[in-house]
């Protein structure tokens, strides 16, 4: 892992973002080989080549690695994963509709649902930034 890396974590939750913008010296510190954490709220705010990844319904991360990477593996990797999520979405959606299936599971699907989206809107960008640098 190369050192000085720029990361950007983007969370929409309100709630929590004074928490992790107090915690930016741990963030960094435990983030291998990063120079940089900012805590941003909005997609907008991520500069183009950044790889990201879902942490969960509010929190993606992005690492911004343009020029360190194979654009084209990495669009592969993108869209393999895109379908990945869309196959799950489908699958979970089929789950929730079922009339015969217990509400806790329907909770726990929608949940799931739920990261699956963000998932898939964190690397659609991804798929988007990636293309731009070809």
């Amino acid at each position: 892992m190369r050192s000085g890396l720029q990361t950007y974590i983007q969370c929409s939750n309100t709630e929590l973002l004074p928490l992790l913008k107090e915690q930016v010296p741990t963030l960094a510190a435990l983030i291998k080989g990063s120079k940089s954490v900012q805590i941003v709220q909005s997609a907008s705010e991520i500069p183009e080549g950044c790889s990201s990844e879902t942490v969960g319904a509010d929190i993606v991360v992005h690492l911004l690695i343009k020029g360190l990477i194979n654009i084209e593996q990495e669009l592969a990797k993108a869209e393999k994963k895109v379908n990945a999520a869309r196959s799950g979405i489908e699958r979970l959606q089929k789950v929730v509709a079922k009339p015969e299936t217990p509400e806790e599971i329907k909770a726990k699907s929608a949940e799931e649902i739920k990261v699956l989206e963000a998932e898939m809107a964190a690397l659609s960008l991804n798929i988007e930034q990636f293309s731009r640098m070809r």
